[in-house]
């Protein structure tokens, strides 16, 4: 299961605004071996993602942001999943015609919430925020993840990514 966000990222007032996207998808097991090899698929869905966030600040200031993008998981599968984010490019382009900065996409960090250090965001692979063993519980899984962003000496404007968020049984 995936789902996108729009990530918007202002200067003179730096401000990162993750929008929704569409769920796409299933995940599913490889096949078990043996004489007779079955597919077996478990459903897993991601439900209740953050329509939206904001970030603030000034060039060469770092901004954080805990709790700023949550989401519901919920799968039967006993072998559990993860939960992983991508951006689609690798900078924030500015919404001003005009201007050619980018921000590298790599000074925007995500990590579970709750949890000590950042990673930084690539467009070339993605960031595991949360993997466990074992099946969700009933009702899902509730995540959250925080953001930081260290804003390098860029115009004042609007700079968006696109980020993917997916969730997979293991």
């Amino acid at each position: 299961m995936e789902k996108a966000l729009g990530v918007v990222l202002t200067t003179g007032g730096l401000m990162v605004v993750v929008s929704g996207g569409a769920a796409t998808a299933e995940s599913s097991h490889a096949p078990h071996t043996g004489t007779s090899a079955a597919l077996r698929q478990q459903p897993i869905t991601m439900s209740d993602l953050t329509p939206g966030f904001t970030l603030a600040g000034s060039p060469n200031q770092v901004v954080f942001r805990e709790g700023a993008v949550t989401l519901t998981v919920r799968t039967p599968d006993p072998d559990g999943y993860s939960v992983s984010v991508r951006a689609d490019s690798a900078a924030m382009r500015p919404a001003r015609g005009g201007n050619p900065d980018r921000i590298p996409v790599d000074r925007l960090a995500v990590r579970k919430t709750g949890t000590a250090t950042f990673q930084p965001l690539s467009s070339s692979s993605a960031v595991t925020v949360h993997a466990q063993d074992t099946r969700s519980a009933p009702r899902g899984d509730n995540l959250s993840t925080d953001y930081r962003v260290s804003i390098p000496f860029v115009r004042s404007d609007t700079y968006r990514v696109i980020l993917t968020y997916t969730a997979t049984t293991r």
